[in-house]
């Protein structure tokens, strides 16, 4: 799970939510707690830095995107609790896994919502632009089964 950040041709680059660049509005779905996950560096952990020390979390809640700032949907599952500390001074540390396997998998799925200002041409319309049959063609050398 991340944000594209440069999209080539040939590939693109992924932002994954565990980098110190990235942070994801979520919400645990126990209780509607809104907070914010943040990236470690650590492949395998996330943060949520910005609870209180009398916030109702537990080791074991499930995160989902509370869908804030629109770059997620809302309610896809995001992380699970792995630790609550909390030490005198008020200070809480709240560990989180991502639940996507970001160390494992190669392949990503997209999502995304449209824009009202996006809209798809009809099919029935002409294109502005002729199209150029020659890309059908066969590569020499290959041959077609």
């Amino acid at each position: 799970m991340g944000q594209v950040i440069e999209v080539t041709p040939f590939r693109s680059a992924i932002l994954l939510i565990t980098d110190t660049l990235h942070s994801i509005p979520v919400q645990v779905l126990r209780t509607g707690l809104r907070t914010v996950a943040k990236g470690t560096g650590r492949i395998n952990n996330l943060e949520l830095p910005y609870l209180p020390r009398s916030a109702d979390v537990r080791v074991g809640d499930l995160l989902v995107s509370s869908g804030l700032g629109g770059r997620y949907p809302s309610d896809y599952p995001v992380a699970r609790i792995t630790s609550v500390g909390r030490d005198p001074n008020g200070a809480t540390t709240i560990a989180a896994a991502p639940l996507a396997r970001l160390a494992v998998d190669e392949q990503v799925m997209l999502v995304w919502s449209l824009d009202e200002k996006l809209q798809a041409v009809p099919v029935d319309e002409p294109a502005d632009e002729p199209v150029d049959e020659s890309a059908d063609e066969a590569v020499p050398g290959e041959s077609e089964e």
